[in-house]
């Protein structure tokens, strides 16, 4: 084998398994801020994520041994296969120091009620007016998102013949109340809360 190929060969199995982790991690934690319903995190991070990267971790895994034991007489077979196990023991011990990173990093995030409260209440006037492109009730009843359990905070209606605004009430003094508002028109939407020295509201009471 040529010294560049072996170059290739050791710098890809070592770089290579960290890379695309890494790359899993990072998206990862983009998604846990973008603003999709609560129960499709998961399924993109812990299911869709891991079969799309096992997919083409594999294929590039198969290129590179087809690619150094063309180059290498056939003896050398064994030695190859053998630094092809070596490579995928190394990623799966990424793969767990990963994930013990960021499922902690995941779980903070999903159980912080200020956070889970202002998804919910994005998510609500969303669908607010989702409905009502369909030509669908727009009654704060009928959006759902308004309808879930939060921790130590409760969606109520500002008016319950519309879904287009609504505020989250805390069932604590120590956290805020959080209030959102979708003009029907032109989609703006205003986000107040109630006192900003408190977590989640920043100064002139916005969010």
């Amino acid at each position: 084998m040529r010294k560049k190929n072996k170059l290739i060969f050791y710098l890809g199995g070592i770089v290579a398994p960290y890379f695309f982790i890494n790359i899993w991690m990072i998206s990862g934690i983009v998604i846990t801020y973008i603003p999709f319903p609560p129960f499709i995190d998961p399924i993109i991070i812990f299911i869709i994520f891991p079969i799309l990267g096992f997919k083409y971790i594999r294929k590039f895994h198969r290129y590179q041994l087809r690619k150094y034991i063309r180059d290498l007489e056939q003896s050398s077979k064994e030695k190859i296969s053998s630094l092809a196990q070596n490579w995928w023991i190394f990623h799966l011990v990424l793969l767990v120091l990963n994930i013990l990173v960021i499922i902690p990093a995941l779980i903070s995030v999903k159980t912080n009620p200020v956070g889970e409260i202002k998804q919910g209440l994005i998510y609500g006037v969303r669908e607010c007016a989702t409905r009502n492109y369909d030509k669908q009730t727009i009654r704060f009843s009928d959006v759902q998102s308004f309808q879930l359990n939060y921790q130590r905070f409760k969606i109520q209606s500002l008016d319950p013949n519309t879904c287009f605004k609504a505020r989250a009430f805390p069932t604590t003094d120590l956290n805020n109340w959080f209030e959102i508002e979708m003009d029907e028109d032109t989609g703006a939407v205003t986000k107040t809360c109630g006192d900003s020295s408190k977590s989640g509201c920043e100064e002139g009471n916005t969010w």
